[in-house]
């Protein structure tokens, strides 16, 4: 990292080859923020230079080259960021951001710990499919604490900022890999007695890509379940060794994974899912852990 840093606040994200379709959108919806005191740090996951480089121009940004687990690369972006500032804002480079989403983000941080903005959902050509997605579930100002996060998480790297101070001693910061690094991240501080709060004053332009297991509102058949059972228990079994209270969670979707070759369940389970959807659902919290 240079010596000489410009601002407080940094913005800090992931790019990778799949991405670089994105990578205009994305870099000009940073241009076109309210405020430009911001930072811009990038974990470069072998994307060659010429593919953003000229999208940079009037960026303040620095990189670090990035490989192998997506959980150790986003641990490693963190802890770079900690090191010479005081407020993260978090974005991935396949979505982009309202034009007010960093001053916004960055005033709100100043009177809180961890800030959790809407969403609108966009379909892979950018044109909307669903705005102020999560307006529905939350109202602007709400506290979000750990409870929220148990069947399902709302906190992305696309959408969330927090103080440097919560990161420290963070346990997803040091072991554990999960499907969902988000999910487990955000989890493990809100254990540490951290609220976030939730604005739908901005929102980040959420991309549903449909090959994707982060896609909301994605088409439910047994692939898609087996997929997010398994990321389920994976996410349980680690917070397990953090809070006695995911212990039945992870027994319960460890039962879930035992039935997922029986095709008569399965069929069973997906009416059953069908039937009792629930609206603007939050990542993975579509697949319940109802026994049948």
């Amino acid at each position: 990292m240079a010596k000489y840093i410009k601002n407080e606040t940094v913005l800090i994200t992931t790019i990778y080859s799949k991405g670089k379709d994105f990578f205009k959108y994305f870099f000009d919806s940073l241009k076109k923020q309210t405020t430009q005191n911001f930072d811009l740090l990038l974990a470069n996951d072998g994307v060659n230079q010429s593919y953003f480089l000229p999208f940079l121009k009037d960026i303040y940004f620095e990189s670090i080259n990035v490989s192998g687990k997506i959980s150790d690369n986003r641990r490693k972006l963190i802890l770079e960021a900690m090191k010479n500032y005081k407020k993260i804002i978090f974005s991935d480079s396949d979505d982009f951001l309202e034009n007010n989403r960093i001053e916004l983000i960055t005033k709100m941080l100043d009177k809180n710990y961890i800030i959790v903005n809407d969403i609108d959902l966009l379909n892979e050509n950018r044109s909307v499919r669903k705005k102020n997605y999560f307006s529905k579930r939350l109202k602007d100002g709400c506290k979000i604490n750990i409870k929220l996060l148990f069947s399902g998480n709302m906190m992305g790297l696309s959408n969330t900022a927090a103080k440097v101070e919560v990161f420290k001693k963070c346990p997803a910061l040091l072991t554990g890999d999960p499907f969902a690094f988000d999910w487990y991240l955000w989890s493990s501080i809100l254990l540490n007695n951290y609220d976030a709060v939730f604005t739908n004053k901005t929102t980040t332009k959420y991309i549903c890509r449909s090959n994707s297991l982060a896609e909301l509102e994605k088409f439910i058949d047994a692939e898609y379940i087996i997929k997010v059972v398994n990321l389920k228990y994976k996410h349980y079994c680690l917070m397990k060794k953090l809070d006695s209270s995911f212990s039945k969670l992870a027994e319960e979707y460890k039962n879930m994974k035992e039935k997922l070759n029986d095709k008569i369940w399965m069929k069973k389970y997906i009416l059953q899912l069908k039937r009792n959807s629930v609206p603007n659902h939050f990542w993975w919290e579509n697949i319940k852990n109802k026994s049948i």
